[in-house]
Formats: C-alpha cells, structure tokens, sequence
C-alpha cells in the first residue's frame, strides 16, 4: 500500500506541469514519505499510523482538498482497519 501512495504522489507530482506551487508540495512530500520506504514495511501498524499522520499534518492548509492529501487520508483510514482486524 505504502508503495501505491508513493507511485501516486510521483505520478502527481511528474505530471504538474502547470502549478509550481502544487509541484513543490508534491515534490516535498514525495521526499518525506520517500524517507521512510525501506524501513516501512517492517515498522509496527502505530509507527506506520503515526508516520502517514505527520506527513499530513505537514501540509499546507492551502493544498488540504488536494487529491493527493485525500488519498494520504484514505491510505492512513484503510491501514488503521488493516490493523484493527476490519477488513471490507
């Protein structure tokens, strides 16, 4: 899951061609969460919570309804029922 939200926030990111605004939001984000994608995988479901909720609240008001953050949002939803046993 973790490496979907990435390839998504590149995706994004590489095709912004038009807000440079946007493009460094997405560029920054991509470097933060980047950051973490070796060790990921192997952290405890708190850890992986805790990481996709500071990313979030790292971003900028001015870009809260983007796609990318409601995605984020989703990805941080989906992995607290992943590890709450609530599977759909």
């Amino acid at each position: 899951m973790f490496g979907l939200l990435l390839e998504f926030v590149s995706d994004e990111r590489n095709e912004e061609t038009q807000d440079v605004a946007r493009r460094a939001f997405l560029s920054k984000l991509l470097f933060d969460l980047s950051s973490h994608q070796d060790e990921f995988g192997s952290l405890p479901g708190v850890e992986q919570m805790r990481l996709l909720r500071e990313a979030r609240q790292s971003i900028d008001v001015e870009f809260a309804g983007d796609p990318v953050v409601e995605h984020l949002i989703a990805c941080g939803h989906e992995l607290e029922r992943i590890k709450a046993g609530q599977l759909p």
